[in-house]
């Protein structure tokens, strides 16, 4: 093999590295994302059993914002991932 051959299979090798490296970086920052989202809806709705055992019904409009923001950020970033 040539010096030149070398250097552009070298080249071809780092880049596919390169790529796989940043593929591998957003999938994780998606998945962080909708993981977290998911716990926070998890979260609100344990919120609002809590709330509505001790009969404190005027806290449910707060929990019910909370959870609609993380459901939609949950459906935003599975919508990153199927993209």
């Amino acid at each position: 093999m040539r010096d030149s051959q070398l250097r552009l299979l070298g080249s071809v090798l780092f880049a596919r590295l390169r790529l796989r490296g940043a593929l591998v970086n957003v999938v994780v920052w998606i998945a962080s994302g909708l993981l977290a989202a998911v716990g926070l809806a998890l979260l609100q709705v344990g919120a609002a059993v809590f709330h509505g055992r001790r009969a404190e019904y005027k806290h449910w409009p707060v929990n019910a914002v909370f959870l609609a923001v993380a459901i939609f950020v949950a459906a935003a970033r599975t919508a990153e991932v199927v993209r």
